[in-house]
């Protein structure tokens, strides 16, 4: 039945109600990620995988990971994650997400400047994330560019 399955949610015309049938089971990893990064899977059921980016309900990050990463992940999820800040792993990979709200980009960029300027503790890795969205205003990378020396 394994073999069925991973068959079926491999093909590229796999319909949404069977990834939304395999996201709410969650009974094999492997099987979970394919559903996840599906091109056909749909929005509610992304969001509802990621709790609609409240906490975590999963112990398999890689599928969140893989969750957050699809283009039909909702930008609402993905704000949500983002503004769980470094708490939430998830953070990470939802400001590479072409989806994620571009105001909310600029807005964790502009606080962790906030944070180099007063010479304290910011998150680099975060904001070298968003720095690789190719939405991110280009005024913004050259503001990061005068504030942070690596």
């Amino acid at each position: 039945m394994k073999n069925i399955t991973l068959k079926t949610i491999s093909n590229i015309h796999c319909s949404s109600e069977i990834l939304k049938e395999v996201l709410k089971r969650r009974k094999d990893d492997k099987i979970t990620r394919i559903a996840a990064s599906h091109p056909n899977c749909p929005p509610e059921v992304l969001a509802k995988f990621l709790n609609n980016g409240k906490k975590k309900v999963s112990t398999d990050t890689t599928s969140e990971q893989i969750a957050t990463e699809n283009p039909n992940c909702p930008p609402e999820v993905l704000a949500k994650l983002v503004s769980n800040g470094g708490n939430d792993q998830r953070s990470y990979y939802a400001v590479c997400n072409p989806n994620c709200p571009v105001e909310v980009l600029v807005k964790t960029l502009e606080k962790n400047i906030k944070l180099i300027k007063s010479k304290k503790d910011f998150d680099e890795e975060l904001c070298l994330n968003i720095l690789e969205n190719p939405n991110c205003p280009p005024e913004m990378v050259k503001k990061w560019k005068m504030y942070y020396k690596n």
